[in-house]
């Protein structure tokens, strides 16, 4: 059988077609497994990053094990935190905000105390242990949860430490940034005006404005909310997929968590103000844990327990003058107001 030069040619770029696509999907099926694997694939990056620290060294190979757990798992944890709903609270201690629920607040701690948490790879892994030993626990569903927030937490921590180099100072040598925001506004000696969008709590709102006003009026001050619809102002979103509640100042968002509490709202509501966190990291380079102090008086370093004190005014008041003239962004050491 003869074959032509047509033939030969059709052939050819056939063969290079073919070629072209086995390459292109060869790429699109690595693409996925990297999209799938993106915590593990920042896990590894953080060991290559790593200097030689023994700690670092230690926790290597479990650090990419857990976050490859975590990207296989990934879907069925972020189900499990959309379904949570009530999550064991009873209804008297719930209130109904829009989609999500809120838990009614702690007691408020007067007194200056200091509240002490513990993170690590190994506590995570610990975790997943009790998680295999007995997979039908009805508690397992609270353990995956637990898992995920703390892999998530631990690779933040880790990222913060050998990646940017920030030294995590002791609560009497940390300085916080204070955020100047244009949509706040000084009314009186004793009163704020701040700007705010209802964002999906629209139908809510004023059961939201409630909550944040009562939690932020305190030693004959107070502040008072206006609802907008612009994109100068922050906006209010619900987050069901994981207990994190945060704020968002590139995209001014102020997100809420399903089953955050009450001073959870009040705390985020404190960075839409300009407050920075008032927690306090440190890196345990001999047992290789990360500590958090929390000042349980403070609302902005305890989200459970704490409140508005003397502080926060003394700040806000060097923050928005009543004069109004327009001051810059600030640093602060809270123990110094």
């Amino acid at each position: 059988m003869k074959f032509t030069t047509r033939d030969i040619f059709v052939g050819f770029i056939f063969l290079c077609v073919l070629a072209l696509l086995i390459f292109f999907t060869i790429v699109k099926i690595q693409e996925i497994k990297d999209r799938k694997y993106v915590l593990a694939r920042l896990a590894k990056q953080l060991n290559d990053t790593s200097a030689s620290n023994w700690c670092d060294e230690l926790v290597a190979k479990r650090r990419v094990a857990l976050s490859k757990i975590l990207d296989m798992y990934g879907q069925d944890i972020k189900k499990l935190w959309q379904t949570r709903k009530q999550g064991g609270n009873s209804k008297e201690n719930l209130i109904r905000l829009g989609t999500i629920y809120l838990r009614k607040s702690a007691p408020e701690i007067q007194k200056y105390e200091i509240e002490n948490s513990s993170w690590s790879w190994e506590e995570a892994n610990n975790v997943l242990i009790r998680i295999q030993n007995n997979l039908q626990d009805k508690e397992n569903k609270d353990r995956w949860r637990d898992f995920d927030t703390m892999v998530r937490f631990m690779l933040e921590k880790d990222i913060l430490r050998i990646v940017r180099k920030l030294s995590f100072l002791p609560r009497e040598k940390t300085v916080h940034q204070f955020r100047i925001e244009k949509t706040i506004k000084r009314k009186s000696k004793n009163e704020y005006l701040v700007s705010l969008n209802p964002g999906e709590f629209d139908k809510d709102k004023e059961l939201l404005k409630e909550l944040i006003e009562n939690g932020w009026k305190s030693f004959g001050k107070k502040i008072r909310i206006e609802w907008v619809n612009d994109a100068d102002s922050y906006k209010v979103v619900s987050n069901l997929n994981s207990s994190r509640s945060f704020v968002n100042h590139k995209k001014r968002i102020m997100v809420i968590a399903n089953l955050a509490s009450v001073k959870t709202v009040v705390h985020e509501f404190g960075h839409v103000l300009g407050f920075d966190d008032h927690y306090y990291t440190s890196w345990n380079n001999e047992n290789c844990y990360y500590m958090q102090e929390s000042r349980l008086e403070d609302v902005m370093s305890s989200s459970e327990k704490g409140s508005v004190t003397k502080t926060h005014w003394k700040i806000l008041e060097k923050a928005y003058p009543l004069d109004g003239t327009v001051s810059a962004n600030f640093s602060y050491f809270y123990q110094d107001f």
